[in-house]
């Protein structure tokens, strides 16, 4: 019975404590990193959880930095994502690979294989070439039934063209995965979810840095205050329905589609924000450097600061307590803004609300609590009743038009509640958007 071929050696570790060890990248795609999850795990302990992954694009082997705290290096120069030859050298942490094989297996020897097998011998005969008895006959064609050898040279044309279309075809499928749809349908692949948040803010006299880390339902939190001398560290575990909800507004959000790096140049300080995320087997890394952040950069921001607000009972300290106590009241007059506006649009209860929360976060840490920290709980609430009832109310709205087939009327409250819960990951804003959907069908095609 004739054996399976062995897989191509595409990487070896040439330093490290895996000195030797060699490694075959899948069709789509190995992630190298200390987690267990990872395709290739290495117990360097100066690498991160996910390092860097390695995949194929157009037959060609790349690797891409999935945010690492050390960086990803090539040939010893820092690197986002790049194509690698044969002979290149990957530094990660105290590990350094050595790339072997850079293209994908059987791409390039499927049809040399299938030519050698047509006829079962090493060389063919093109029809060029008369054989000795031809010469001795005077004859044109081949001793075997009179069939002209062009004929047989066609047959093997034509296999070894069935074959490279089949090699082709196999080859679009292997590589699928890199526009973002999983290879196969394996369910715990598909609810992946690793997001790295980092934050640096450096001037002459003080230097803050802020580092989120959030793999599957565990979150980890650390922060550097160089000016006060405080180093922070929390835990948290992330509700499993809060988790699926944050992967799928990630998934939706326009942070994918951003430039991976938006930078000016400015002296004497620093703001340095990097995200990097993968939802699934899509990975994408987004770093803003000295400028204001993208709108879909922002939203993520905020969501990843409101998972921390909710979860972590003694947020990473960031600030002292006056500057604490200054933000709390800037956000306070916001959100008191926010709520007497509320007739204006509705969004602005949705605002008033995360406002007033953000003075509850704000004064998490201080003690004794100020009062404007119990006005603020109380506003909050407050406002979250009157958010549930007109949620209440116009729903109740919509379902009356839809049993009456008012598809107009139900548009328009569904756009209101649209308004009033603007945030994609929140169930009832998910809800009305399929049920707006829907609504807007009808009204186009009433029959």
């Amino acid at each position: 019975m004739p054996q399976d071929p062995p897989k191509s050696v595409h990487v070896r570790v040439a330093q490290g404590p895996e000195q030797g060890l060699e490694f075959s990248v899948q069709p789509e795609g190995s992630r190298i990193g200390r987690s267990s999850s990872n395709d290739i795990t290495l117990s360097d302990p100066s690498l991160s959880r996910f390092q860097c992954r390695l995949f194929f694009k157009d037959g060609q082997l790349w690797v891409a930095d999935l945010g690492s705290t050390n960086e990803t290096l090539v040939n010893d120069r820092a690197i986002h994502e790049v194509p690698l030859g044969v002979g290149d050298r990957i530094t990660i942490g105290e590990t350094t690979i050595e790339v072997t094989a850079d293209r994908i297996e059987g791409t390039e020897s499927a049809v040399a294989a299938a030519l050698s097998a047509a006829d079962g011998e090493p060389s063919f005969d093109l029809g060029f070439r008369e054989s000795e008895e031809d010469l001795r006959g005077g004859r044109g064609a081949s001793a075997s039934g009179g069939r002209p050898a062009g004929l047989k040279v066609g047959w093997v044309v034509a296999a070894a063209a069935v074959v490279v279309f089949l090699a082709l075809a196999a080859y679009r499928m292997i590589m699928a995965p890199d526009n973002g749809r999983p290879l196969t349908g394996d369910p715990e692949q598909e609810r992946t979810l690793v997001v790295r948040y980092e934050r640096v803010e450096a001037a002459p006299d003080n230097i803050f840095r802020y580092e989120l880390e959030l793999e599957g339902e565990r979150l980890r939190v650390r922060s550097d205050n160089l000016d006060t001398g405080i180093h922070r560290e929390s835990e948290a575990e992330i509700p499993e329905r809060e988790v699926a909800d944050l992967r799928d507004y990630l998934g939706r959000s326009g942070f994918f589609a951003l430039p991976a790096t938006h930078e000016s140049p400015v002296r004497d300080m620093l703001v340095h924000s990097d995200i990097s995320i993968t939802v699934g087997r899509q990975t994408h890394r987004v770093r803003v450097v000295n400028r204001m952040e993208p709108s879909d950069f922002q939203s993520v921001q905020e969501r990843l600061d409101r998972i921390v607000r909710n979860h972590m009972p003694e947020p990473p300290d960031r600030w002292t307590r006056e500057e604490r106590l200054t933000r709390a009241r800037e956000a306070f007059l916001l959100g008191k803004k926010h709520y007497d506006e509320r007739r204006v649009r509705p969004g602005n209860l949705y605002q008033a609300i995360q406002a007033f929360r953000l003075v509850e976060w704000y004064l998490g840490t201080v003690e004794p609590k100020p009062d404007i920290y119990r006005q603020a709980v109380e506003a909050r609430q407050i406002a979250e009743q009157e958010l549930d009832q007109a949620y209440d109310d116009h729903l109740f709205r919509v379902d009356q038009a839809i049993r009456l087939r008012n598809w107009s009327t139900a548009v328009y409250h569904l756009g209101i509640i649209l308004e009033l819960i603007p945030d994609r990951g929140d169930p009832r804003h998910r809800e009305a958007e399929h049920k707006l959907i829907n609504a807007e069908r009808r009204l186009r095609s009433p029959s």
